[in-house]
Protein backbone atom coordinates (compact mmCIF):
# COMPACT_ATOMS: atom_id res chain seq x y z
CA UNK A 1 0.00 0.00 0.00
CA UNK A 2 2.86 2.51 0.94
CA UNK A 3 4.40 1.82 -2.87
CA UNK A 4 1.19 3.20 -4.16
CA UNK A 5 0.84 6.55 -2.01
CA UNK A 6 3.22 8.53 -4.23
CA UNK A 7 0.72 7.30 -7.43
CA UNK A 8 -2.11 7.79 -5.49
CA UNK A 9 -1.30 11.78 -4.77
CA UNK A 10 0.49 12.31 -8.30
CA UNK A 11 -3.06 11.18 -9.74
CA UNK A 12 -5.57 13.42 -7.42
CA UNK A 13 -2.80 16.71 -8.31
CA UNK A 14 -3.47 15.74 -11.54
CA UNK A 15 -7.18 15.53 -11.22
CA UNK A 16 -7.22 18.47 -9.27
CA UNK A 17 -5.49 20.72 -11.96
CA UNK A 18 -6.91 19.36 -15.40
CA UNK A 19 -9.15 15.98 -15.32
CA UNK A 20 -9.39 12.72 -16.04
CA UNK A 21 -6.89 12.63 -18.32
CA UNK A 22 -4.38 14.83 -15.81
CA UNK A 23 -4.81 12.23 -13.15
CA UNK A 24 -3.65 9.07 -15.43
CA UNK A 25 -0.56 11.32 -15.80
CA UNK A 26 -0.04 12.43 -12.58
CA UNK A 27 -0.77 8.95 -11.05
CA UNK A 28 1.65 7.72 -13.78
CA UNK A 29 4.64 10.61 -12.48
CA UNK A 30 3.43 9.88 -9.21
CA UNK A 31 4.85 6.17 -9.63
CA UNK A 32 7.96 6.77 -11.09
CA UNK A 33 9.38 9.23 -8.35
CA UNK A 34 9.07 6.24 -5.69
CA UNK A 35 12.09 6.11 -4.76
CA UNK A 36 14.57 5.48 -1.37
CA UNK A 37 16.57 8.37 0.10
CA UNK A 38 19.50 6.42 -0.25
CA UNK A 39 19.19 6.24 -4.27
CA UNK A 40 22.33 7.49 -5.65
CA UNK A 41 21.56 7.17 -9.05
CA UNK A 42 20.90 10.69 -11.37
CA UNK A 43 17.61 9.40 -12.50
CA UNK A 44 15.82 8.86 -9.15
CA UNK A 45 17.69 12.09 -7.69
CA UNK A 46 16.22 14.07 -10.27
CA UNK A 47 12.80 12.31 -10.44
CA UNK A 48 10.71 14.84 -9.14
CA UNK A 49 12.18 17.62 -11.68
CA UNK A 50 12.12 15.29 -14.20
CA UNK A 51 8.03 14.18 -13.23
CA UNK A 52 7.15 17.66 -12.93
CA UNK A 53 8.13 18.93 -16.24
CA UNK A 54 6.77 15.58 -18.14
CA UNK A 55 3.43 16.74 -15.82
CA UNK A 56 3.37 20.46 -17.17
CA UNK A 57 4.14 19.36 -20.73
CA UNK A 58 1.06 17.02 -20.64
CA UNK A 59 -1.04 19.79 -18.85
CA UNK A 60 0.35 22.04 -21.53
CA UNK A 61 -1.73 20.29 -23.87
CA UNK A 62 -4.63 19.65 -22.08
CA UNK A 63 -5.42 22.44 -19.86
CA UNK A 64 -3.60 25.65 -20.73
CA UNK A 65 -0.24 27.44 -19.55
CA UNK A 66 -1.61 28.59 -16.81
CA UNK A 67 -2.35 24.88 -15.09
CA UNK A 68 0.74 23.43 -16.68
CA UNK A 69 2.44 25.25 -14.26
CA UNK A 70 0.82 24.61 -11.70
CA UNK A 71 0.18 21.06 -12.19
CA UNK A 72 4.21 20.85 -12.81
CA UNK A 73 5.07 22.83 -9.30
CA UNK A 74 2.48 19.69 -7.47
CA UNK A 75 4.29 16.71 -9.74
CA UNK A 76 7.75 17.87 -8.36
CA UNK A 77 6.84 19.09 -5.12
CA UNK A 78 4.75 15.55 -4.73
CA UNK A 79 7.93 13.95 -5.53
CA UNK A 80 9.79 15.51 -3.13
CA UNK A 81 7.69 15.20 -0.33
CA UNK A 82 7.03 11.41 -1.27
CA UNK A 83 10.99 11.18 -0.49
CA UNK A 84 11.13 12.80 2.93
CA UNK A 85 11.48 11.03 6.22
CA UNK A 86 8.29 10.21 8.11
CA UNK A 87 9.56 13.26 11.21
CA UNK A 88 10.75 16.04 8.36
CA UNK A 89 6.86 15.15 6.59
CA UNK A 90 4.99 15.45 10.20
CA UNK A 91 7.22 18.61 10.53
CA UNK A 92 6.30 20.45 7.08
CA UNK A 93 2.62 19.41 7.87
CA UNK A 94 3.09 21.13 11.10
CA UNK A 95 4.32 24.04 9.54
CA UNK A 96 1.90 24.50 7.12
CA UNK A 97 -1.08 23.59 9.37
CA UNK A 98 0.43 27.00 11.21
CA UNK A 99 0.51 29.06 8.63
CA UNK A 100 -2.40 28.50 7.17
CA UNK A 101 -4.18 28.82 10.45
CA UNK A 102 -2.53 32.50 10.89
CA UNK A 103 -3.30 33.31 7.45
CA UNK A 104 -6.90 32.34 8.04
CA UNK A 105 -7.38 34.33 11.33
CA UNK A 106 -5.37 37.85 9.83
CA UNK A 107 -7.92 37.35 6.61
CA UNK A 108 -10.45 36.32 9.53
CA UNK A 109 -9.66 40.03 11.18
CA UNK A 110 -9.56 41.91 7.87
CA UNK A 111 -12.98 40.48 6.48
CA UNK A 112 -14.85 41.58 9.82
CA UNK A 113 -13.85 44.89 9.96
CA UNK A 114 -14.71 45.00 6.26
CA UNK A 115 -18.21 43.52 7.08
CA UNK A 116 -18.73 45.92 9.75
CA UNK A 117 -18.05 48.73 7.88
CA UNK A 118 -19.93 47.81 5.04
CA UNK A 119 -22.85 46.86 7.30
CA UNK A 120 -23.01 50.14 8.89
CA UNK A 121 -22.86 52.12 5.36
CA UNK A 122 -25.81 49.91 4.06
CA UNK A 123 -27.58 50.09 7.49
CA UNK A 124 -27.50 53.92 6.48
CA UNK A 125 -28.67 53.90 3.19
CA UNK A 126 -32.02 51.58 4.36
CA UNK A 127 -32.68 54.47 6.32
CA UNK A 128 -32.04 56.51 3.84
CA UNK A 129 -34.39 54.63 1.43
CA UNK A 130 -37.39 53.99 4.05
CA UNK A 131 -36.90 58.28 4.13
CA UNK A 132 -37.46 58.44 0.64
CA UNK A 133 -40.40 55.82 0.14
CA UNK A 134 -43.08 57.72 -2.17
CA UNK A 135 -40.77 60.49 -2.82
CA UNK A 136 -42.71 62.63 -4.97
CA UNK A 137 -41.21 63.45 -7.84
CA UNK A 138 -39.10 67.10 -8.29
CA UNK A 139 -41.61 69.51 -8.86
CA UNK A 140 -43.56 68.29 -6.30
CA UNK A 141 -40.27 68.37 -3.62
CA UNK A 142 -39.63 72.07 -4.90
CA UNK A 143 -43.51 72.71 -4.28
CA UNK A 144 -43.03 71.13 -0.54
CA UNK A 145 -39.89 72.94 0.26
CA UNK A 146 -41.63 76.52 -1.00
CA UNK A 147 -44.34 76.04 1.32
CA UNK A 148 -41.90 74.75 4.42
CA UNK A 149 -39.90 77.91 3.91
CA UNK A 150 -42.77 80.31 3.89
CA UNK A 151 -44.27 78.65 7.17
CA UNK A 152 -40.84 78.81 8.61
CA UNK A 153 -40.49 83.23 7.67
CA UNK A 154 -44.03 83.43 9.46
CA UNK A 155 -43.34 81.02 12.20
CA UNK A 156 -39.35 81.81 12.71
CA UNK A 157 -38.43 84.91 10.63
CA UNK A 158 -35.82 83.05 8.39
CA UNK A 159 -35.81 80.20 6.19
CA UNK A 160 -33.34 77.29 5.10
CA UNK A 161 -33.72 76.40 1.12
CA UNK A 162 -32.50 73.51 0.44
CA UNK A 163 -30.11 72.77 -2.68
CA UNK A 164 -30.23 70.32 -4.61
CA UNK A 165 -27.02 68.87 -6.94
CA UNK A 166 -29.27 68.67 -10.03
CA UNK A 167 -31.49 72.01 -9.75
CA UNK A 168 -28.47 74.04 -8.63
CA UNK A 169 -25.29 72.37 -9.86
CA UNK A 170 -23.01 75.20 -10.10
CA UNK A 171 -23.71 76.12 -6.56
CA UNK A 172 -23.52 72.83 -5.53
CA UNK A 173 -20.08 72.61 -7.14
CA UNK A 174 -19.21 76.16 -5.42
CA UNK A 175 -19.38 74.66 -2.13
CA UNK A 176 -18.17 71.33 -2.83
CA UNK A 177 -14.67 73.47 -3.73
CA UNK A 178 -15.07 75.14 -0.37
CA UNK A 179 -14.17 71.73 1.32
CA UNK A 180 -11.14 70.48 -0.61
CA UNK A 181 -8.44 71.62 1.77
CA UNK A 182 -4.80 69.15 2.32
CA UNK A 183 -5.80 65.86 3.50
CA UNK A 184 -2.46 65.68 5.84
CA UNK A 185 -3.59 68.44 7.43
CA UNK A 186 -6.95 66.74 8.85
CA UNK A 187 -8.06 65.61 11.82
CA UNK A 188 -5.21 67.01 14.39
CA UNK A 189 -3.79 69.71 16.11
CA UNK A 190 -4.16 71.32 19.14
CA UNK A 191 -7.77 72.42 18.39
CA UNK A 192 -9.02 69.37 16.91
CA UNK A 193 -11.95 67.42 19.11
CA UNK A 194 -13.44 64.12 18.37
CA UNK A 195 -11.15 62.33 16.77
CA UNK A 196 -10.15 59.07 17.25
CA UNK A 197 -10.73 57.38 13.12
CA UNK A 198 -7.99 59.23 10.69
CA UNK A 199 -10.20 60.60 7.59
CA UNK A 200 -8.57 62.69 4.42
CA UNK A 201 -11.42 64.29 2.94
CA UNK A 202 -14.54 66.03 3.66
CA UNK A 203 -17.87 64.67 1.49
CA UNK A 204 -20.62 67.02 0.84
CA UNK A 205 -23.79 66.00 2.34
CA UNK A 206 -26.39 68.42 2.22
CA UNK A 207 -26.77 72.67 1.44
CA UNK A 208 -29.14 75.06 2.33
CA UNK A 209 -29.27 78.71 1.90
CA UNK A 210 -30.39 80.73 4.53
CA UNK A 211 -32.83 83.11 3.85
CA UNK A 212 -32.89 85.57 6.45
CA UNK A 213 -33.44 89.25 5.69
CA UNK A 214 -33.11 91.20 8.94
CA UNK A 215 -29.53 89.95 9.05
CA UNK A 216 -29.22 90.48 5.12
CA UNK A 217 -30.17 94.45 5.85
CA UNK A 218 -27.85 94.76 9.18
CA UNK A 219 -25.11 93.51 7.20
CA UNK A 220 -25.52 95.63 4.31
CA UNK A 221 -25.90 98.51 6.12
CA UNK A 222 -22.56 97.33 7.81
CA UNK A 223 -20.77 97.02 4.32
CA UNK A 224 -22.40 100.72 2.99
CA UNK A 225 -20.57 102.18 7.06
CA UNK A 226 -17.19 100.08 5.38
CA UNK A 227 -16.97 101.36 2.12
CA UNK A 228 -17.80 104.98 3.21
CA UNK A 229 -14.70 104.88 5.01
CA UNK A 230 -12.55 103.43 2.88
CA UNK A 231 -13.29 106.04 0.51
CA UNK A 232 -12.10 108.65 3.13
CA UNK A 233 -9.20 106.60 3.82
CA UNK A 234 -8.30 106.72 -0.31
CA UNK A 235 -8.94 110.27 -0.18
CA UNK A 236 -6.52 110.52 2.79
CA UNK A 237 -4.05 108.52 0.44
CA UNK A 238 -4.25 105.55 3.28
CA UNK A 239 -4.61 102.91 0.79
CA UNK A 240 -1.75 103.96 -1.17
CA UNK A 241 0.32 100.94 -2.18
CA UNK A 242 -2.39 98.73 -1.50
CA UNK A 243 -1.60 98.21 2.18
CA UNK A 244 -4.95 97.26 2.89
CA UNK A 245 -4.65 94.47 0.81
CA UNK A 246 -0.99 92.60 1.52
CA UNK A 247 -2.41 90.03 3.14
CA UNK A 248 -5.15 89.07 0.05
CA UNK A 249 -6.66 87.91 -1.32
CA UNK A 250 -8.26 84.56 0.93
CA UNK A 251 -7.70 81.13 -0.57
CA UNK A 252 -11.87 81.44 -1.22
CA UNK A 253 -11.04 84.13 -3.81
CA UNK A 254 -11.82 81.82 -6.90
CA UNK A 255 -14.97 80.31 -5.53
CA UNK A 256 -18.13 82.03 -7.16
CA UNK A 257 -21.08 81.79 -5.27
CA UNK A 258 -21.45 85.98 -4.91
CA UNK A 259 -20.97 88.60 -6.51
CA UNK A 260 -18.16 90.49 -3.83
CA UNK A 261 -17.82 93.96 -3.31
CA UNK A 262 -13.91 94.76 -3.97
CA UNK A 263 -14.07 98.49 -2.00
CA UNK A 264 -15.16 96.28 1.09
CA UNK A 265 -12.78 94.00 0.63
CA UNK A 266 -15.75 91.52 1.03
CA UNK A 267 -14.23 88.10 0.86
CA UNK A 268 -15.89 84.72 1.79
CA UNK A 269 -15.23 83.08 4.71
CA UNK A 270 -15.74 79.77 6.82
CA UNK A 271 -17.19 79.50 10.50
CA UNK A 272 -17.25 75.23 12.16
CA UNK A 273 -20.20 75.02 14.66
CA UNK A 274 -22.01 72.73 16.24
CA UNK A 275 -25.76 71.28 16.50
CA UNK A 276 -26.10 72.57 20.10
CA UNK A 277 -25.87 75.94 19.02
CA UNK A 278 -26.43 76.03 15.19
CA UNK A 279 -30.13 76.94 15.97
CA UNK A 280 -29.28 79.74 17.86
CA UNK A 281 -26.67 81.86 15.22
CA UNK A 282 -28.97 81.14 12.34
CA UNK A 283 -31.30 82.55 13.90
CA UNK A 284 -29.54 85.32 16.00
CA UNK A 285 -26.57 85.78 13.62
CA UNK A 286 -22.68 85.85 14.73
CA UNK A 287 -22.41 87.79 17.76
CA UNK A 288 -19.11 88.85 18.49
CA UNK A 289 -20.46 88.83 22.35
CA UNK A 290 -20.16 85.29 22.86
CA UNK A 291 -16.26 84.81 21.93
CA UNK A 292 -14.78 82.20 23.44
CA UNK A 293 -17.53 80.51 24.26
CA UNK A 294 -16.82 77.89 21.65
CA UNK A 295 -12.93 78.48 21.77
CA UNK A 296 -10.47 80.56 22.95
CA UNK A 297 -10.06 84.15 22.23
CA UNK A 298 -5.91 84.39 21.66
CA UNK A 299 -6.44 87.33 19.10
CA UNK A 300 -9.50 88.81 20.73
CA UNK A 301 -12.79 88.82 21.36
CA UNK A 302 -14.34 88.50 17.91
CA UNK A 303 -15.75 86.27 15.68
CA UNK A 304 -13.35 83.86 14.32
CA UNK A 305 -13.66 82.48 10.36
CA UNK A 306 -11.17 80.79 8.12
CA UNK A 307 -10.56 80.60 4.66
CA UNK A 308 -9.68 76.72 5.08
CA UNK A 309 -12.17 74.09 6.00
CA UNK A 310 -8.91 72.13 7.63
CA UNK A 311 -8.91 74.79 10.38
CA UNK A 312 -13.31 74.83 10.77
CA UNK A 313 -13.61 70.88 11.18
CA UNK A 314 -11.60 71.61 13.82
CA UNK A 315 -14.09 73.03 15.92
CA UNK A 316 -16.83 70.60 14.77
CA UNK A 317 -18.38 67.85 16.88
CA UNK A 318 -21.16 65.39 15.02
CA UNK A 319 -24.15 65.25 14.61
CA UNK A 320 -24.91 61.70 14.63
CA UNK A 321 -28.22 60.61 13.70
CA UNK A 322 -31.99 62.54 12.74
CA UNK A 323 -33.19 62.90 16.43
CA UNK A 324 -37.18 63.62 15.44
CA UNK A 325 -37.79 65.93 18.78
CA UNK A 326 -35.02 68.42 17.79
CA UNK A 327 -35.97 71.86 17.04
CA UNK A 328 -32.59 72.19 14.34
CA UNK A 329 -33.85 68.69 12.60
CA UNK A 330 -37.30 69.97 12.17
CA UNK A 331 -36.40 72.98 10.14
CA UNK A 332 -33.13 70.98 8.09
CA UNK A 333 -34.67 67.73 7.71
CA UNK A 334 -37.88 66.17 6.72
CA UNK A 335 -39.32 63.31 4.05
CA UNK A 336 -37.73 64.75 1.16
CA UNK A 337 -34.28 65.78 3.01
CA UNK A 338 -33.36 62.89 5.27
CA UNK A 339 -30.48 62.99 7.77
CA UNK A 340 -27.48 61.31 6.15
CA UNK A 341 -25.93 60.34 9.68
CA UNK A 342 -22.58 61.78 11.09
CA UNK A 343 -22.95 65.12 9.33
CA UNK A 344 -20.38 68.68 10.85
CA UNK A 345 -21.45 72.22 10.18
CA UNK A 346 -20.06 75.04 8.64
CA UNK A 347 -21.63 78.21 7.93
CA UNK A 348 -20.07 80.08 4.40
CA UNK A 349 -20.22 83.90 5.57
CA UNK A 350 -19.92 86.92 3.57
CA UNK A 351 -17.30 89.22 5.28
CA UNK A 352 -16.46 92.81 4.89
CA UNK A 353 -12.44 92.72 5.51
CA UNK A 354 -12.34 96.88 5.03
CA UNK A 355 -8.42 97.09 6.15
CA UNK A 356 -7.65 94.60 7.86
CA UNK A 357 -4.65 94.87 10.83
CA UNK A 358 -1.81 91.57 10.35
CA UNK A 359 -0.53 90.04 13.20
CA UNK A 360 1.32 86.44 14.14
CA UNK A 361 1.40 87.01 17.80
CA UNK A 362 -1.73 86.32 20.51
CA UNK A 363 -2.51 88.10 23.41
CA UNK A 364 -3.89 91.24 24.67
CA UNK A 365 -0.04 93.20 24.05
CA UNK A 366 0.37 91.99 20.51
CA UNK A 367 1.09 93.88 17.95
CA UNK A 368 0.73 94.64 13.81
CA UNK A 369 3.40 92.20 11.69
CA UNK A 370 4.39 95.39 9.67
CA UNK A 371 4.88 98.45 12.05
CA UNK A 372 4.73 97.01 15.16
CA UNK A 373 1.97 99.07 16.79
CA UNK A 374 -0.17 97.75 19.74
CA UNK A 375 -3.59 96.59 18.00
CA UNK A 376 -5.32 96.86 20.95
CA UNK A 377 -4.68 99.92 23.42
CA UNK A 378 -7.80 100.19 25.53
CA UNK A 379 -9.74 96.62 25.46
CA UNK A 380 -9.43 93.30 23.31
CA UNK A 381 -12.55 93.94 22.08
CA UNK A 382 -11.85 97.13 19.67
CA UNK A 383 -8.89 97.15 16.93
CA UNK A 384 -6.59 100.39 17.02
CA UNK A 385 -6.38 103.43 14.71
CA UNK A 386 -4.76 102.59 11.48
CA UNK A 387 -2.16 105.45 11.48
CA UNK A 388 -1.67 108.58 10.07
CA UNK A 389 -5.79 108.91 9.90
CA UNK A 390 -6.94 111.98 11.28
CA UNK A 391 -10.14 111.65 12.31
CA UNK A 392 -9.30 108.14 13.11
CA UNK A 393 -10.26 105.20 11.57
CA UNK A 394 -9.74 102.06 12.99
CA UNK A 395 -9.05 98.70 11.21
CA UNK A 396 -12.19 96.90 10.67
CA UNK A 397 -10.86 93.05 10.59
CA UNK A 398 -7.41 91.25 11.90
CA UNK A 399 -5.35 88.39 9.92
CA UNK A 400 -3.82 86.28 11.55
CA UNK A 401 -0.95 85.29 9.71
CA UNK A 402 1.14 82.22 9.96
CA UNK A 403 5.14 82.37 11.48
CA UNK A 404 4.09 83.11 14.54
CA UNK A 405 1.50 80.89 16.72
CA UNK A 406 -0.13 79.47 14.04
CA UNK A 407 1.62 76.82 11.67
CA UNK A 408 -0.81 75.79 9.11
CA UNK A 409 -4.22 77.68 8.93
CA UNK A 410 -4.96 81.57 8.77
CA UNK A 411 -7.39 83.18 10.90
CA UNK A 412 -9.49 85.84 10.08
CA UNK A 413 -11.53 87.90 12.95
CA UNK A 414 -14.35 90.47 13.13
CA UNK A 415 -15.10 92.42 16.26
CA UNK A 416 -18.65 94.09 14.49
CA UNK A 417 -20.92 91.12 14.16
CA UNK A 418 -23.02 93.53 11.29
CA UNK A 419 -19.63 92.71 8.77
CA UNK A 420 -20.43 89.04 8.82
CA UNK A 421 -23.78 87.34 7.23
CA UNK A 422 -24.29 83.39 6.82
CA UNK A 423 -24.97 82.76 3.31
CA UNK A 424 -25.21 79.08 2.75
CA UNK A 425 -24.62 76.41 5.72
CA UNK A 426 -23.19 73.20 4.41
CA UNK A 427 -23.15 69.80 6.32
CA UNK A 428 -20.52 67.31 5.38
CA UNK A 429 -19.08 64.06 5.89
CA UNK A 430 -16.04 63.06 7.16
CA UNK A 431 -14.49 59.98 4.44
CA UNK A 432 -11.10 57.79 4.16
CA UNK A 433 -10.26 56.65 0.92
CA UNK A 434 -14.48 57.56 -0.09
CA UNK A 435 -15.84 55.78 2.46
CA UNK A 436 -17.87 57.35 5.19
CA UNK A 437 -17.23 57.39 8.57
CA UNK A 438 -20.04 56.96 10.33
CA UNK A 439 -19.75 58.33 14.44
CA UNK A 440 -21.11 55.63 16.62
Amino acid sequence: MDEAKPALAGGAAGFFFAGPIGALVGGAIGASVQTNSQDTSVVKRYAPQIGGTAVACATLCIAGPVAAVAAGAVAAGGGYFSRLPREDKLAAGKHAYTSTSEAALKLYASASSFVAEQWAQHSMRRLHATHDAGLPNTSECRAADAAKAKAALAEDGFALHPLREADKPDEWRALEQLLRTDPKLLGFGKDAKGGGRSYNALRLACAWRIDHAAHRSKYEAGKEGVVAQMRVLKNKRALAGDAHRSALPTATAGVELHPLDDEANEALLLHGTNDSVLLSILNNGLNERYSGSGAGTAFGDGVYLAEDVGKTDQYCTADARYTPSSDLHRRLYGRHHPHPGSVYYVLVCRVCLGYPAITTRTGRQMTHRDTSEKLFPVSFRELAAIPDVSPPITYHSLIADLGGSLARFREFILFHGECVCPQYLIAYQRCYNGSVLYAP
